[in-house]
């Protein structure tokens, strides 16, 4: 499962997405290569190139930039897979409500969601997520992304949140 992590409301998610998605598929690439063993060279290649289709749910509104960067997200992976990857795109709760949106990330009936880390705090383990979403917090955007997005959201706080909920964080913005 995948999941990118959200602290807030709107901003410009658009041309983050579009780099989390390349990150997305890059990395994706890569695991691939480093898996497959030579004897299963062939197989890998024919099941790489089998459809697979992400669902990305989200209780953001149509016009809204969290769903404007959905749709970046969506296309910007079938672009860099070159259509075998495809992103199926729900706004405006209307796949899953906000109460059921993590369950379903949880339960592999989403793919992807926005999950603020309040929501990740109500997780056993987790509760020290809450301090993210407090006021004054962060003393700015670029402080918030350089943390979350930089080495310590990558080496620590998302291995830290992959551990106890078996979901990958895929980036943070507000």
């Amino acid at each position: 499962m995948i999941m990118a992590t959200l602290t807030g409301c709107g901003s410009n998610a658009e041309a983050e997405t579009s780099q989390v998605a390349e990150e997305v598929v890059e990395e994706a690439a890569v695991e691939t290569e480093e898996t497959a063993a030579p004897a299963e060279a062939a197989e890998t290649a024919e099941v790489a190139e089998e459809p697979v289709e992400l669902i990305f749910t989200s209780v953001s509104v149509t016009g809204d930039s969290h769903t404007t960067a959905m749709t970046a997200f969506a296309d910007k992976v079938k672009e860099l897979s070159n259509g075998s990857v495809t992103c199926k795109v729900y706004s405006d709760g209307s796949l899953f409500s906000s109460e059921n949106e993590f369950d379903a990330l949880l339960n592999g009936d989403a793919d992807l969601a926005y999950i603020s880390f309040p929501t990740l705090a109500t997780q056993s383990g987790l509760e020290w997520c809450a301090m993210f979403a407090s006021g004054y917090f962060w003393s700015s955007y670029d402080h918030m992304t350089g943390v979350l997005n930089g080495d310590m959201g990558k080496n620590e706080i998302r291995p830290a949140i992959e551990e106890k909920i078996n979901c990958i964080p895929l980036s943070s913005f507000y």
